[in-house]
């Protein structure tokens, strides 16, 4: 593969990262905190926001995980595309970097609108 082929898939990656954030956080954020899934999750399992978010981020990560064992040469998934599970789990690792900012935010008494 050229270097423009990778960096044209790494484009349309991250453009359907943000259109999947944006229709899917509608569903899990509240109308005024976008991580607010994280947090009512956090305490109602008395765990940290972090560890709700692993559990949401391990899950597409053992999906893939899962279609590369049962077919290494081909990890194209069953019941769900390997490439739907990639493209949640780029998507959770950018929630995570939202989560250290908000926190950093919290700690500093800011909230971002």
């Amino acid at each position: 593969m050229i270097r423009t082929e990778l960096f044209r898939i790494v484009e349309d990656t991250l453009n359907e990262v943000i259109k999947t954030v944006e229709a899917k956080n509608k569903d899990y954020g509240a109308d005024d905190d976008a991580l607010d899934n994280f947090y009512k999750s956090a305490l109602m399992l008395d765990r940290a926001p972090f560890e709700i978010w692993a559990v949401y981020f391990f899950k597409h990560v053992d999906g893939i995980m899962n279609s590369i064992k049962k077919n290494p040469e081909d990890p194209t998934g069953e019941a769900e595309n390997i490439e739907h599970r990639i493209m949640d789990a780029i998507a959770y690792l950018t929630i995570a970097k939202a989560l250290l900012k908000d926190r950093a935010n919290r700690e500093k008494g800011l909230q971002i609108q």
